[in-house]
C-alpha cells in the first residue's frame, strides 16, 4: 500500500521514537564522547577564582547540580534529561566553566559552592547528584540513576522541602552513626584510617556550634538529594560559607570529610537527625512506583540489592559480576515490540484530520476513528499484562519487522503508554486540521527533528544490515523510493 503524505509523515514520527530507543543503547554501549555539557559561566568562589556567576536566572522549576571529574562521562545527562538546566562542576579542572576552590570533600565541595554562588538566584527546586549514571548505591535493580530521575516527582519535593533520592533503608537506616558512643570506640580501621563515625561528634560540634550532638544519626546514604529554594534559604548564606571553610580547613581527608556531610545534609536542611521515611511510601509518592509487591517501611524486595563490591564491573549493565551476559537489552524487547506494533495503527488513526484527509474528517469518520483508537489503547494495556506474565530475557519472535527489537531498551512500559497517549492528544487536541497561529513554526521544527532522527536511524540500520550482509559474503544497500513503489506495484498484481 502506498501511503499518503500525512500517513508517511506520522509513520516517520513513529520511526523517530524507535530511533530514540536505538540511540539509547547505541550511546550507552559505546560511551559516545560528546562534548562535556556545562554551564557557560565560571562560578565565583571564596578564593576569588572568578567574579562571574553561573548564568541562570533562578526562574527554572528544577536545576540539576552534578559533581564530576575530567575522566567521568556525563553525556547521558544531555542525552536523556533534556529539560533540566544542568550545572556540571569539574572538580579537578581549574579551567572548567564551573569548578571549586579546592578538590576536597568529594561532592560536598561542589554542592556547597553551588549554594553559595547561587544563593540569590536559586531555582525553585534542585537535585544534587553524582556524575555516573550507573553507581552501586543507586536505588534501582540495575543501579541505574536514569530510571529514578525519569520518574522523580517534583511535587513530592515541594511538599517536603528535602528528599533523599534513595528510599531503601539498606545502608544508612534506621541508624548509621551513634556519635557519642562511636567517638569512644576504636577510632581506626585495619588500614589505620579513622572511620567517619568516630570523628562525627567532633565534626558536628564544629559545624553546628551550640547545637547538642544527637545520640543517633540515620539517613539513606549516599549524598544524592533534592531540596527546595525555601529550604536552602532557611539558613543564611553565611552558614554555607562557614561549612565550606570548615571543609577546606579540616585535617580530615577527602573521603572522611565528605562522609561527614553525607550524614549531615538532612540536618542542614532542617530534618531530624534520624530521617528514614517509610520506603514503600517513598517509592510510591516520590517515584510513582505504587504497584510494587511486598513492600514495607524498609524497602521493596528486588528493588535494591547490596552489590558484591562498591565498584560495578566493567561492561555493566550489559555484563555481570562474572562477565556473563545479563541480557539487559532484551528485558523489555518483547513488550516494546508489541506496543510499537500498536503504534502503527495509532499513527494511522492520528492522520484522520491531516491536510490531505480533510474530506474524510466527518463526525462519523471521527467517531469510528475514536472507537478504534480506544480499542488500540485497551490493546496496549492488555498486551502489557499478558507479556509481563511471560518469561523475561527472550528475544521477540513475533515483532513487526518495521520496528526491529534489537537494542530496544526502555525502562518503563508506563512511559511507553504515555507516549501513546501523547499521540492521542495530537489527534484530539493538537494542530492536526486545526487553526493554530504557531502551527507553521511547529511543523517546521517537527519536520527538522524528524529528518535528523530519521537520518540517524538510517545510519544505524545501514551499519547493521551492511555488517550482516558482509558476514555472509555479500553486500547491502537501501532500496530507493522508486524501487519500493515498483515492488509494491508488482505485489499488487500477484
Amino acid at each position: 500500500m502506498i501511503l499518503r503524505r500525512g500517513q508517511n509523515r506520522w509513520l516517520v514520527v513513529c520511526a523517530s521514537f524507535v530511533a530514540a530507543f536505538l540511540l539509547f543503547a547505541y550511546y550507552d554501549r559505546d560511551g559516545a564522547s560528546n562534548p562535556l555539557l556545562t554551564s557557560t559561566a565560571r562560578g565565583s568562589t571564596a578564593t576569588a577564582l572568578s567574579n562571574a556567576q553561573p548564568q541562570h536566572s533562578g526562574e527554572a522549576d528544577l536545576e540539576f547540580i552534578v559533581a564530576t571529574t575530567k575522566q567521568e562521562n556525563v553525556t547521558w545527562l544531555g542525552d536523556y534529561l533534556l529539560d533540566w538546566p544542568k550545572n556540571i562542576y569539574v572538580v579537578d579542572d581549574r579551567k572548567a566553566a564551573l569548578t571549586v576552590p579546592q578538590n576536597k570533600g568529594h561532592e560536598a565541595m561542589v554542592f556547597l559552592t553551588y549554594i553559595i554562588d547561587r544563593y540569590d538566584t536559586l531555582p525553585a527546586n534542585m537535585l544534587f547528584h553524582h556524575a555516573q549514571r550507573f553507581q552501586w548505591h543507586n536505588d534501582d535493580p540495575d543501579y541505574d540513576a536514569l530510571q529514578l530521575l525519569k520518574r522523580f516527582r517534583v511535587s513530592h519535593l515541594r511538599e517536603h522541602g528535602y528528599v533523599n533520592l534513595r528510599c531503601t533503608w539498606m545502608l544508612g537506616c534506621p541508624v548509621e552513626i551513634r556519635p557519642l558512643e562511636d567517638a569512644r570506640s576504636a577510632p581506626e580501621n585495619e588500614n589505620g584510617i579513622p572511620h567517619a563515625k568516630h570523628v562525627y561528634s567532633q565534626a558536628f560540634s564544629e559545624l553546628f556550634p551550640g547545637v547538642e550532638v544527637p545520640a543517633e544519626v540515620g539517613v539513606p546514604c549516599c549524598s544524592q538529594f533534592g531540596v527546595t529554594r525555601e529550604t536552602v534559604r532557611a539558613r543564611p548564606r553565611e552558614d554555607y560559607i562557614r561549612f565550606r571553610e570548615w571543609l577546606m580547613a579540616t585535617d580530615l581527608d577527602d573521603a572522611i570529610s565528605g562522609r561527614v556531610f553525607e550524614y549531615g545534609w538532612h540536618i542542614i536542611f532542617n530534618k531530624k537527625a534520624v530521617h528514614c521515611p517509610n520506603a514503600a511510601d517513598c517509592y510510591c509518592l516520590q517515584y510513582g512506583m505504587c504497584d510494587k509487591a511486598d513492600c514495607d517501611e524498609h524497602g521493596c524486595p528486588g528493588q535494591y540489592i547490596v552489590p558484591k563490591y562498591a565498584n560495578l564491573p566493567d561492561g555493566w549493565p550489559m555484563l555481570g559480576w562474572d562477565g556473563e551476559d545479563r541480557h539487559w537489552s532484551e528485558t523489555h524487547n518483547r513488550l516494546i515490540a508489541a506496543i510499537l506494533t500498536h503504534y502503527r495503527t495509532l499513527m494511522m488513526l492520528a492522520t484522520v484530520q491531516a491536510e490531505d484527509d480533510q474530506e474524510n474528517a466527518t463526525p462519523e469518520a471521527m467517531a469510528v476513528a475514536g472507537i478504534a483508537m480506544k480499542m488500540e489503547f485497551d490493546g496496549l494495556q492488555q498486551q502489557q499484562q499478558q507479556l509481563q506474565q511471560q518469561p523475561r530475557n527472550k528475544i521477540c519472535q513475533n515483532s513487526d519487522s518495521t520496528f526491529p527489537p534489537f537494542f530496544l531498551q526502555y525502562s518503563s512500559v508506563k512511559e511507553l503508554l504515555t507516549l501513546s497517549r501523547k499521540i492521542k492528544e495530537l489527534w484530539v487536541f493538537g494542530a492536526l486540521g486545526q487553526q493554530d497561529p504557531s502551527r507553521a513554526a511547529r511543523d517546521a521544527r517537527i519536520e527538522h527533528d524528524v529528518a535528523a532522527v530519521a537520518e540517524l536511524l538510517n545510519g544505524l540500520e545501514a551499519t547493521r544490515m551492511g555488517g550482516l550482509a558482509a558476514s555472509h559474503g555479500g553486500s547491502w544497500q537501501p532500496l530507493r523510493k522508486d524501487d519500493i513503489q515498483a515492488l509494491q506495484a508488482l505485489a499488487g498484481k500477484q
